[in-house]
């Protein structure tokens, strides 16, 4: 069912969103996507706009709301009317006054009935009326003229029964078929008032069918045909107690063309692993959807080991995923993939911005590509802002570098946490790199959520500023140390620890665990 909501000049629309650190959202009306607007928020989505732009009549509204962690909600529609607003002062309110209902398509032929109580009841003779189905349509008039849409109800007229001149009905018989064959339906007969249908089913093939069946009383009246979807397959002969695990394949992450597949010397049933696994095609690449702050203040990648089991019927189990983390190692890192849209490759997607577009004449690469624009070089005064929410970061120095360039009179600056620096305007363009240069940002990180934050202005025409090539950095000391073609072993001596460096006396449930420095598979 499709709900309109009336609205005259001004669209409000709250409700709250519930998740992990919702930090934005985005709304648009029908599909013009690429004029939707970004705004910040703590968790609710409060849209309250001016629509005296949009034409009268239905129109839809989208919104979708994004976390901490960049993940977008799937959008959601709601459909609205737009009307000129109504002068309370100048009218009464509106009643009903009137209404009219026809049979069928008959709408030459509608009665109208004056009303005034506001209630529509109609009583009308359908003796004329083909026994069958039909319709009956009605729709409302008020005090000022407007009518309702129509609204119809299907109903079937028949002949009124006779019950002094016959004796009430009784199933007799009734009759099945598979699929669409009714050519060969099977009648049977039925005197006990019940159904059952018992068939061999041999002669179909594997696969979906349908079964349908109607049923006929002692006057000769058959009932609807019922269907019912049901699946037949083959049998195995193995029985299942019997079947054991013969072996298992396993990888890591998405690289299961490089599965590896282990035969077990003896197949037994129930399986406990004990067995060593080389880890190998980890990710250590940081992304936005990878990402994780340990408990202890370290930077790691979350990775996944998948595995299946093979039984002596060679039936696959189900994929098991166990999800583990890989703490980084010291040495540099490149943490880019934290910041979404680094390259203006996606527009302005994932900036909050204001007077902000994007271009790709004269990037400082020589070549084509596009670039962020921050102003409008033909209006004589403009402020403008770009930000980015980004994730905590764990205690230690961090790097933000970008390309940037700006007009002579164009006041340029870039906030990164508590750290501002000013980019300052270089004149006209031309020349090696178009002016483009380097800078960098250096700030701490404190486990605290941060934001990158642009922020230019001008006061006379022709002034410009434009930023690209996003880049995060961090080195981390020797302290930490990652995993990396680590081995997993299941049983050891008394040092568990989980996968976040809990430790634990023993483990108490399926996972993955740290034993003596070997990640170990429990089962």
């Amino acid at each position: 069912m499709i709900k309109y909501i009336l609205t005259p000049l001004l669209l409000v629309l709250c409700t709250v969103v519930c998740g992990q650190g919702i930090t934005h959202y985005q709304y648009w009306f029908d599909g013009d996507v690429d004029s939707r607007v970004t705004t910040a928020t703590s968790g609710n989505v409060d849209v309250q706009v001016d629509v005296t732009a949009l034409p009268d009549g239905v129109h839809t509204i989208h919104y979708r709301a994004v976390d901490n962690q960049g993940r977008w909600t799937a959008p959601e529609c709601y459909y609205f009317i737009k009307h000129k607003p109504l002068k309370q002062t100048q009218r009464t309110p509106a009643t009903l006054t009137k209404y009219e209902y026809w049979f069928d398509n008959d709408i030459a032929n509608r009665i109208v009935t004056e009303n005034t109580n506001g209630i529509v009841d109609i009583q009308s003779d359908i003796t004329t009326l083909t026994d069958g189905v039909h319709t009956i349509n009605y729709r409302m008039a008020d005090s000022y003229g407007s009518w309702t849409p129509p609204e119809s109800y299907y109903f079937i007229k028949h002949k009124p029964l006779n019950q002094a001149q016959r004796t009430p009905a009784t199933l007799t018989k009734y009759e099945y078929w598979f699929d669409n064959d009714i050519a060969n339906r099977i009648v049977t007969e039925n005197t006990s008032g019940i159904v059952d249908i018992q068939t061999d089913i041999t002669a179909l093939t594997d696969g979906v069918h349908t079964i349908n069946y109607r049923m006929a009383d002692s006057y000769g009246s058959w009932t609807p045909p019922e269907s019912y979807y049901f699946i037949k397959y083959k049998l195995r002969p193995t029985v299942v107690d019997d079947r054991k695990i013969r072996g298992y394949r396993y990888w890591f992450n998405d690289a299961e063309s490089q599965a590896e597949y282990v035969e077990l010397s003896e197949p037994v049933n129930p399986y406990e692993m004990n067995e060593v696994l080389t880890v190998n095609n980890l990710v250590t690449t940081v992304t936005r959807d990878n990402y994780v702050l340990t408990e202890d203040d370290k930077i790691a990648v979350r990775n996944k080991l998948n595995i299946a089991f093979r039984n002596t019927a060679n039936d696959w189990s189900q994929i098991q995923v166990e999800p583990f983390n890989v703490t980084l190692p010291a040495g540099d890192h490149d943490l880019t993939g934290l910041i979404l849209n680094p390259n203006a490759d996606k527009g302005l997607d994932d900036w909050t911005t204001s007077s902000c577009s994007t271009s790709s004449s004269e990037h400082w690469s020589g070549e084509s590509n596009p670039y962020f624009t921050m102003g409008y070089s033909y209006s004589s005064s403009w402020t403008a802002t770009m930000s980015q929410d980004m994730p905590a970061l764990p205690t230690g120095l961090y790097s933000l570098t970008f390309y940037a360039r700006a007009s002579a009179d164009a006041t340029v600056s870039v906030t990164v946490g508590d750290k501002t620096i000013q980019v300052p305007g270089i004149g006209n363009t031309g020349g090696e790199g178009f002016g483009w240069r380097p800078f960098t940002i250096s700030f701490e990180g404190n486990g605290q959520p941060f934001s990158i934050l642009f922020e230019a202005s001008a006061t006379s025409s022709n002034q410009w500023a434009h930023l690209d090539a996003l880049t995060l950095t961090t080195t981390i000391e020797d302290e930490t140390t990652g995993i990396s073609n680590a081995v997993v072993e299941k049983k050891s001596a008394n040092n568990w620890y989980t996968l976040d460096g809990k430790k634990v006396a023993q483990p108490s449930k399926k996972g993955i665990y740290i034993n003596n420095g070997n990640k170990v598979i429990i089962k």
